[in-house]
């Protein structure tokens, strides 16, 4: 979320969302320009206010505490995904003529100079995009990749692991851990949790930022994860962690960390619980044979409505979402059960600025008056409550290989068409 061009990852509470939306911009003579104005012109900034002015001291402290924490991770996940991109980002920042300007302006909104929203075509350069970002060697294939896997299956859990970053050593691959590539970010922001978790009187929401903390220097969020879902009369809540897998284009296998600090809605939240009594329901209709059906009878899955003040790593840059369904580790999802987050003022912005005026285009006249943000919110419901259905490990494989890697560079595609 952003302030001004210049702001991202140093932002405050204040924030702006980038959204996709329709247009062209006039041609000009540089053909440079004429394409950066095209892609500045597909996108709206929505400013997004939130006073925090009358909040406690105390609860300022925390929110500002957690918000320097996901600066952190927000320059870790820079250097996940294209650490060149950050020289040229700052070198950019010194300019300012209009071509740098603009180029700035892109190169903040897409973590790099690849455009996120056009399948990660540069817009500056006449370099490709490496198809699996920063998370392995640039030149490593696919095949490359498995058939090493296949040939040293000791060593695969850790290659294929969500928290690792595969190099060469040698002939050989070799699996670096997270909270080691990138300590020079993770272990300060673990630090600034453990501090957030000192500033509020919450139990659970002490219990679950103390419990993050440690998971940002293991990359264990297994214990984390539990805690987070089972967060209670909390009205602060923070994503900040290693989970979607869609810049890595390879094998769609590596998690980029992300962050989103959020002021829960109680009141809103708590008329949300009705849909969860359905969810075993849902499954055992899905359309496929019973034995790959699971039960998912006791399992938790809370849904909060939130407002979204910041965002950093992978939510921060590209689309961005309105809602999601985590975490995505399959032990979390068949043993505890997943929680939904709806950011209210991201939907909002969303519904006025991109579903409104499309659906005007589109859409008979007659219907349009049918568009409404509670219809917009029913969808996107059903479809975070559809990502927590289905199968989680393939089949027959005694849980030891998830949905996720055994699809691969296919996983993102068909999870989302779900």
């Amino acid at each position: 979320m952003k302030i001004s061009d210049r702001s991202l990852p140093f932002v405050s509470v204040l924030a702006a969302i980038i959204l996709l939306f329709g247009g062209c911009s006039k041609e000009s003579a540089d053909p440079r320009l004429e394409d950066l104005n095209t892609r500045l012109s597909r996108l709206v900034q929505v400013p997004m206010h939130f006073d925090a002015s009358k909040l406690p001291p105390q609860r300022k402290e925390l929110l500002k505490t957690l918000v320097e924490a996901g600066k952190l991770l927000h320059d870790a996940y820079l250097h996940q995904v294209y650490p060149a991109g950050i020289a040229l980002r700052d070198s950019l920042a010194q300019r300012d003529d209009e071509l740098s300007r603009k180029l700035y302006r892109l190169i903040v909104r897409n973590g790099g100079p690849f455009d996120k929203m056009d399948h990660f075509k540069n817009f500056y350069g006449d370099f490709a995009r490496p198809s699996g970002a920063a998370f392995y060697p640039s030149d490593l294939t696919k095949t490359e990749f498995e058939e090493y896997v296949a040939a040293h299956p000791e060593e695969a859990a850790a290659l294929m692991s969500p928290y690792t970053v595969v190099k060469r050593d040698g002939e050989r691959l070799k699996a670096v851990p997270y909270h080691e590539e990138y300590a020079q970010w993770v272990k300060p922001a673990s630090d600034l949790l453990k501090s957030a978790s000192t500033l509020t009187e919450n139990s659970s929401l002490k219990r679950y930022l103390s419990s993050r903390a440690d998971a940002l220097l293991t990359d264990d969020y297994y214990q984390s994860d539990l805690d987070w879902i089972d967060l209670k009369d909390n009205d602060v809540d923070v994503i900040i962690a290693p989970y979607e897998v869609y810049e890595d284009g390879l094998m769609a296998i590596k998690a980029s960390y992300e962050v989103t600090v959020e002021i829960k809605d109680n009141e809103e939240s708590a008329k949300l619980d009705v849909y969860t009594q359905y969810l075993d329901e849902l499954e055992q209709n899905l359309p496929h044979e019973r034995k790959f059906k699971r039960s998912i009878k006791g399992l938790s899955s809370p849904m909060v409505i939130v407002t979204d003040i910041f965002r950093g790593g992978d939510i921060a840059t590209g689309y961005q979402p309105v809602a999601a369904n985590l975490p995505n580790d399959p032990r979390v999802q068949t043993t505890k059960g997943t929680k939904k987050t709806f950011w209210k003022n991201v939907m909002e912005a969303r519904v006025n600025k991109i579903i409104l005026p499309v659906g005007r285009e589109v859409i008979a006249s007659d219907q349009v008056k049918y568009i409404t943000p509670q219809g917009v919110f029913n969808f996107v419901l059903m479809h975070e409550l559809c990502h927590a259905l289905g199968p989680q490990y393939v089949h027959g494989t005694n849980d030891t290989l998830s949905v996720n890697q055994g699809l691969k560079e296919l996983y993102p595609a068909i999870e989302e068409g779900k």
